[in-house]
């Protein structure tokens, strides 16, 4: 007789689990340094995308597209404050374009999560594209701020950011 358990909801839930401490641990950086934008917004950025994990454990009893597009919201919402966080952390100010391209980027979401129930895989691809451009952006947000010498936490941001977009292009 063969024992098997399904991981896949205990994945889920350790890394909301490790998202929410990593917001925790934002959260305090925010108290520390007051004026800075970015600690505050990746503090909520990662409490959102721990409820995403929640969700997406399937632990609570809701129907199954209502889990992925409730984790679905709180992931992408999570992401954007990231990408945000990292911009506005580095000096940039948000401009026209930058409210535009959110836009853009929002109503080609949309339309990937309404297509899901038509094409699974275009869908799935669309997503993963999307989550793996918006780390590619604030990768190159921190690599083109206006300081003339990268520092060694700079260059680890830059290329943290870059293997999170591909991890998420290939498995998220």
């Amino acid at each position: 007789m063969a024992f098997h358990i399904s991981t896949a909801a205990i994945n889920h839930l350790g890394f909301a689990a490790t998202f929410l401490c990593i917001s925790l641990g934002f959260l305090f950086v925010k108290l520390v340094l007051r004026e800075e934008t970015g600690p505050g917004l990746w503090a909520i950025s990662f409490l959102l995308n721990s409820i995403g994990f929640i969700f997406w454990s399937a632990r609570i009893r809701i129907a199954p597209w209502q889990y992925f597009l409730i984790g679905e919201i709180a992931h992408m919402s999570g992401f954007i404050l990231l990408v945000i966080g990292i911009y506005r952390f580095t000096g940039h100010k948000i401009k026209m374009k930058n409210t535009f391209s959110l836009c853009l980027f929002l109503i080609i979401w949309i339309l990937m999560i309404v297509y899901f129930n038509h094409n699974r895989m275009v869908s799935v691809i669309g997503l993963r594209i999307l989550r793996t451009s918006l780390f590619f952006y604030a990768g190159f947000c921190v690599l083109f701020q206006p300081s003339k010498q990268k520092s060694v936490g700079e260059k680890l941001v830059v290329t943290s950011l870059i293997i999170w977009g591909l991890y998420n292009l290939l498995y998220g």
